[in-house]
């Protein structure tokens, strides 16, 4: 099994098709087993087990996502309402977890993942600011988080700050 998290993390995207699957194989094979009513007593025992440490570990889990988009319901709209001043038809760069709100624009960069050359093109640049990892390869010797050398280098090519929300983004828009 991965030790990436987002593979053996089954509350992450990554896992609906190999537990799809699973399931399709246990329905299938279920057809072809002998009723043997001491093995039923024992995978009903199993089962009942199973669904005890399912609702004993996974589901508190579970309900954290929705609890959390309810309680920071404010701070993500505000996040979405300085996104949703970039126009419709702006070329945009965006850190990794603004590029799924800014999905319907015809030309939109992650900044980690885009050339340099990709990102100067596009009219504006989002930036997640405690997005470290996403910053990387603008820092010089591995020295910091690159984030300061990226924001000089968009301000050297006629860059200015559009928007922000302190602390926590902030967008540029080209001159």
């Amino acid at each position: 099994m991965s030790d990436y998290q987002y593979q053996h993390d089954i509350f992450f995207q990554y896992t609906f098709g190999s537990t799809a699957f699973l399931v399709y194989l246990a329905v299938v094979n279920l057809a072809d087993i002998r009723i043997n009513w001491q093995r039923v007593t024992v995978l009903a025992a199993a089962f009942i087990v199973s669904v005890a440490c399912f609702y004993k570990v996974v589901v508190p889990k579970a309900i954290h996502y929705p609890v959390q988009a309810v309680r920071y319901y404010d701070f993500y709209q505000n996040i979405r309402d300085a996104l949703s001043e970039i126009p419709d038809g702006a070329s945009v760069t965006a850190t990794t977890f603004y590029t799924t709100y800014l999905s319907q624009r015809e030309i939109l960069y992650d900044v980690r993942y885009c050339s340099p050359e990709h990102m100067l093109e596009t009219q504006y640049v989002v930036l997640k600011i405690s997005a470290d990892s996403d910053f990387k390869k603008y820092a010089v010797n591995e020295e910091g988080n690159g984030f300061e050398n990226l924001v000089n280098l968009l301000e050297e090519n006629g860059y200015e700050p559009y928007m922000s929300i302190e602390d926590l983004l902030v967008i540029y828009r080209k001159k």
